[in-house]
C-alpha cells in the first residue's frame, strides 16, 4: 500500500513538472546552445551541439549558438532566452542524458527526463539518448507567448555610454557568418596557469614580443583608456567612450578567464588587473586593460 502511495506521488509530481514547464517556457522566445557542453573536451563532439540546436528549432524555438550576434530583440531583453546544457549521466554499460534549461539567472526551470541509449558506438549513442531525451520537451507543446515574456531588469552606470548604434550598423570585422563547427580543436587547459605558460606557435617563425607593449606602464590610466563592459548571453562587450566596441568577451569554463572573440587570445586576471593576450600578424600582443563592470 505505501508502495503504491509513493508511486502515485512521483506520477503526480513528474506531471506537475512539465505542466509547469509548458507555462514556464511559453515565456521563452530563443534557447542558447554552447559550443561545447561541459562534459566535452572540444567543441560540437559527436555532433551533439548541433543536434541539440536542431531538435529546439524543430519544436517552435529559436536556437542560436551562444557566441552568435543576438537579434535586437534579444540584444534589449537577454531574458527571452533560455541557456541548455546536456547533462552526461552515462557509465561504462549505458549511455545517458538528460536536457536543462537555465534562465538569465541561471537558475535551472526546467530539467527533461533522462535519455538512455546501449549502443556501442559513441555518437549513435548520445544521438539517440538526447532524442529521447528531448521527448519530454516535446510533449510540451510549446508555442511562444509574448504576453507571458520575462522582462530583464539592466540598469547601467550613470557614467557609461549607451550603445545606439552597435546594432543598427554592423561593427567593423564581425563577421556575419556562422562558423564551421570543428572537432581538432584542442582541449582548453583547465588551470590558469596552465594556459598561461603553454607555447602557442604561429607558422613556425619565432615568436618576437613587443616589449613596449609587455612592460607595464608606470603612468596613470587616463579616463579616455577605460573600457566599459556590456552585459550579453554569451559573455560581454568591451566598448570605449566614443562608444566603439573594442573586445567581444566569451565567457570560458574558468574564473576570470574570457576568450577574445575575432582574436586568437585571451582576457585574464593577474594580481587583480585584466591582461589581454592574442596574436597580431604573427606577434604575442600582452596588455593591461582597464574595465568598468
Amino acid at each position: 500500500m505505501k508502495l503504491k502511495i509513493v508511486l502515485l506521488l512521483i506520477v503526480f509530481g513528474f506531471t506537475t513538472i512539465i505542466l509547469n514547464g509548458q507555462n514556464d517556457l511559453n515565456g521563452y522566445k530563443y534557447i542558447l546552445v554552447p559550443r561545447k557542453f561541459d562534459f566535452q573536451k572540444v567543441e560540437n563532439k559527436h555532433q551533439l551541439n548541433s543536434l541539440t540546436k536542431f531538435l529546439f528549432n524543430k519544436e517552435g524555438f529559436v536556437a542560436l549558438f551562444d557566441d552568435e550576434k543576438p537579434p535586437q530583440d534579444l540584444y534589449d531583453n537577454p531574458c527571452l532566452a533560455l541557456r541548455a546544457k546536456i547533462n552526461n549521466k552515462s557509465n561504462m554499460f549505458t549511455t545517458k542524458v538528460n536536457i536543462g534549461l537555465l534562465n538569465c539567472r541561471n537558475t535551472e526551470i526546467f530539467i527533461s527526463s533522462d535519455g538512455k541509449s546501449k549502443v556501442k558506438d559513441f555518437k549513435k549513442a548520445f544521438h539517440q539518448a538526447t532524442r529521447k531525451a528531448f521527448e519530454s520537451i516535446k510533449s510540451l507543446e510549446y508555442s511562444y507567448d509574448s504576453g507571458a515574456s520575462i522582462q530583464s531588469k539592466v540598469t547601467l552606470e550613470k557614467d557609461a555610454p549607451i550603445i545606439e548604434e552597435v546594432i543598427e550598423k554592423p561593427v567593423a570585422n564581425i563577421p556575419t557568418e556562422e562558423p564551421k563547427p570543428t572537432e581538432v580543436i584542442e582541449e582548453i587547459v583547465e588551470k590558469k596557469e596552465v594556459m598561461e605558460k603553454k607555447e602557442m606557435i604561429v607558422e613556425e617563425k619565432p615568436i618576437e614580443i613587443k616589449e613596449d607593449v609587455v612592460k607595464a606602464e608606470d603612468k596613470s590610466t587616463d579616463s579616455s583608456d577605460v573600457l566599459y563592459a556590456q552585459s550579453k548571453p554569451f559573455g560581454f562587450q568591451l566598448v570605449d567612450s566614443t562608444p566603439k566596441v573594442v573586445y567581444i568577451l566569451q565567457r570560458s569554463s574558468m574564473k576570470d578567464v574570457f576568450i577574445l572573440k575575432l582574436k586568437n587570445g585571451i582576457l585574464h586576471k593577474v594580481d587583480e588587473k585584466w591582461i589581454a593576450e592574442y596574436y597580431e600578424n604573427g606577434t604575442l600582443i600582452k596588455k593591461e586593460v582597464q574595465i568598468k563592470f
